[in-house]
């Protein structure tokens, strides 16, 4: 006989029966984990066999958690924050997201679109992706629309996608440019010949000489590799003009 679990208002209980499920009845946002089946807590409204007696999930706007009615969008001044960050000079600074809400309670699949969207429209080249999970005793737990996990890190793979993306195109974007570099110490195994360096705008770059580390200086970006902008220094290009 098929046994379920069941969390409501963040409290797992059970192991119940169909019918003592039936009896029990059924709310829109519980959660039901299918022992022997089950990979993630899932909506009753998505199990097959209980589909009959649960209410079905109604998505909610990702803005009434964080904004009154009479307030503009959230998004209105993170994207004027943005654009001041990050300027309109060739120097333009790159810029960072930190996000820990990815599949908050309630957020709908427009909500999720919205974020890529956002992220695409602008400067970001790097996110740091965490996946909302619940926490006992905190007022996100509690709250309506908690998504399955399936679908938490379904997004969560879409935005690193989109990071990824992001991160390569403002790499490329650094092709031909002079940054100011910090040399590294160099890995004694590594006899290539070369010197790892962190650029000014936090790149790794490989410098094609051997240098100490903590030494600052000017190189110019002449390509890439998977990882790492590689890169002439200044001082080297001029003496080998001469």
């Amino acid at each position: 006989m098929t046994k379920y679990l069941l969390l409501r208002d963040n409290k797992e209980s059970g192991p119940y029966s169909f019918d003592d499920l039936k009896q029990k009845g059924l709310k829109a946002y519980d959660l039901v984990w299918v022992e022997g089946k089950s990979a993630a807590w899932r909506y009753p409204s998505e199990v097959e066999e209980l589909r009959s007696f649960a209410p079905v999930v109604e998505e909610q706007p990702f803005d009434r958690f964080y904004k009154k009615p009479s307030q503009a969008p959230v998004s209105a001044p993170a994207a004027a924050q943005v654009s001041a960050i990050a300027g309109t000079s060739q120097n333009s600074r790159p810029v960072t997201i930190s996000t820990n809400n990815t599949g908050f309670p309630g957020e709908t699949d427009a909500d999720h679109a919205a974020t890529l969207d956002f992220i695409a429209a602008r400067p970001f080249t790097y996110l740091h992706v965490f996946s909302y999970s619940q926490r006992p005793g905190t007022k996100a737990a509690s709250l309506p629309g908690q998504l399955p996990g399936h679908i938490i890190k379904t997004r969560a793979r879409a935005l690193r996608s989109l990071a990824d993306s992001k991160s390569a195109a403002f790499r490329r974007s650094q092709i031909g440019r002079t940054l100011r570099v910090l040399t590294l110490r160099r890995d004694l195994a590594d006899d290539s010949g070369s010197t790892p360096a962190l650029s000014e705008n936090y790149l790794q770059v490989s410098l094609p000489v051997e240098m100490p580390p903590n030494q600052f200086l000017d190189a110019t970006v002449t390509h890439l590799d998977d990882k790492h902008l590689l890169a002439e220094p200044v001082e080297s290009a001029a003496l080998s003009a001469t």
